[in-house]
């Protein structure tokens, strides 16, 4: 069914992907894992905890956006048809345009930069939870209430134009 050298390179790619995440995980745990546990028990220590959250809410964003998975939505949105979820070809397209003649407009970038904000605010909301002490239920109602209350607003409001808004209601709560 397949030819020797299909196999031959198969294998040879398998095995190099196995070396390379080896050697990748294990630099992680010898190099860069204790060097994170060292600036996570010292920085508390020397700065104040409002410059503590900065850094985590930096590192959520940052971390969010070195995502590869949002790289691989920019790919999905260009197979996405824009009259089945023309909100989804808006923001999941590189080159988006309004009019024949009017220029690209890339929301790709924008959508990133939201959804590594809202990791930024979880992660300084969970920080914040483990320093207090508090239960979780207070910062689940404080980020889901408002979430709950503009999904009402953009479907019952905005949901009669663009008739596929229950698609992108989707991906807003995916993201």
């Amino acid at each position: 069914l397949l030819g020797t050298r299909f196999k031959v390179s198969y294998v040879g790619g398998l095995l190099v992907v196995v070396v390379g995440l080896t050697v990748f995980s294990r630099g992680l745990a010898t190099g860069l894992m204790p060097l994170a546990e060292g600036v996570g028990r010292q920085l508390p220590q020397k700065v104040a905890v409002m410059w503590v959250l900065v850094v985590i809410f930096a590192l959520g964003v940052l971390c969010t956006l070195a995502e590869p998975s949002l790289s691989a939505l920019q790919l999905a949105g260009e197979n996405v048809n824009a009259r089945d979820a023309p909100i989804l070809k808006i923001v999941l397209s590189n080159a988006y345009k309004a009019t024949r003649n009017s220029k690209p407009e890339n929301w790709v970038g924008t959508l990133a930069m939201m959804v590594g904000v809202g990791v930024g605010v979880a992660s300084v909301f969970g920080t914040v939870r483990l320093i207090t002490g508090s239960g979780i239920k207070p910062f689940v109602t404080a980020t889901f209430v408002p979430a709950m209350m503009l999904t009402a607003v953009s479907v019952f409001f905005y949901g009669a134009p663009p008739a596929m808004l229950g698609r992108s209601t989707g991906l807003a709560w995916d993201c």
